[in-house]
């Protein structure tokens, strides 16, 4: 799991970052832009295979088939 908490400040870092993540078999990415910046969630879940989390992104905004994506992290 990687928590950056808000770092990256454009969707082209996250997903810069994300893509490492998956390819280091990481289990989730969490929080990794401003929570406001929903759309950008949006986009990163289209982009990006990695699960991961964004506390006000609701489900209904991910893409089909993307277990994991935009929920809490199995506990």
């Amino acid at each position: 799991m990687y928590d950056p908490w808000g770092t990256y400040h454009s969707l082209e870092e996250a997903l810069k970052v994300g893509r490492v993540l998956e390819q280091l078999d990481f289990a989730w990415y969490e929080h990794p832009m401003p929570e406001y910046r929903v759309e950008s969630y949006v986009r990163l879940a289209r982009e990006l295979t990695i699960p991961f989390c964004h506390r006000k992104l609701p489900l209904a905004a991910c893409s089909p088939g993307r277990s994991g994506s935009c929920a809490a992290p199995p506990t």
